[in-house]
C-alpha cells in the first residue's frame, strides 16, 4: 500500500515539474453534488450515506496557479437510531456552510488538473428527520479538499468538513465547472 502512495506522489510531482503555465479565464463557477459519511460517532447512531450539494465561485489569480472564492455548501451527516426491532428513527445533522476558500492548481489550464484547496467559514447546523438529538447551532468550519479537474469542466472532489461533534463529514462529489477555460490566443 505504501508503495502505491509513494508512486502516486512521485507521479504528481513529475506532472507539476513538467507543467506549462497556460493562462485561464479569471472567473469560474462550480456546481457540486455527491455523497457524505459522518466522521464521528454520535449517541450510538449507525452511520448512513447522506447528501452533499455545493456552489463554488472562484477567481483564478492571473499568471499563478492559485485561486480564491466563495463557497456555499450543504452536507448531511445521516444516522439511524434503533431503539427496538419495530422502530426506525433516523436523523440527518445538516450543515449549511458559507466560507471563503483558496486553492492551488498543479496543472492549471491542462486537461488533467489535480488541485488542493481549503475553505474557512461559518456553519449553520440543523437537525432534520426524527430529531433524536435536536441541535440548532452556529459553528466555525474548516474544510480541506483534494481532487482533479478533467477537460476544464468536470471536477472529482474529496473533502472533509470539520465543524461540530455529530456534524463532521467526509464527502465525495462530482462537479460541473463553467468558465475558467484556457484563454485562446
Amino acid at each position: 500500500m505504501l508503495r502505491y502512495i509513494v508512486f502516486s506522489i512521485m507521479t504528481m510531482l513529475s506532472l507539476v515539474c513538467n507543467a506549462q503555465k497556460i493562462p485561464v479565464k479569471c472567473f469560474e463557477t462550480e456546481f457540486d453534488f455527491g455523497v457524505t459519511l459522518p466522521l464521528d460517532q454520535y449517541h450510538g447512531g449507525k452511520k448512513l450515506v447522506g447528501p452533499s450539494l455545493a456552489v463554488n465561485l472562484r477567481y483564478n489569480i492571473k499568471d499563478t496557479p492559485w485561486d480564491c472564492g466563495l463557497l456555499l455548501q450543504t452536507d448531511g451527516a445521516r444516522r439511524d437510531f434503533w431503539h427496538d426491532k419495530n422502530s426506525d428513527n433516523w436523523q440527518s445533522n445538516r450543515t449549511m456552510v458559507l466560507a471563503a476558500n483558496g486553492g492551488y492548481n498543479f496543472r492549471q489550464g491542462q486537461k488533467v488538473n489535480p488541485f488542493i484547496s481549503v475553505a474557512l467559514g461559518v456553519g449553520f447546523n440543523q437537525v432534520v428527520g426524527d430529531k433524536f438529538m435536536d441541535i440548532n447551532a452556529t459553528s466555525p468550519v474548516i474544510m480541506p479538499k483534494i481532487g482533479v479537474e478533467l477537460w476544464h469542466m468536470l471536477r472529482i472532489n474529496s473533502h472533509v468538513m470539520v465543524t461540530r461533534k455529530g456534524f463532521n463529514t467526509y464527502g465525495l462529489t462530482l462537479g460541473l465547472v463553467l468558465g475558467g477555460r484556457p484563454i485562446k490566443n
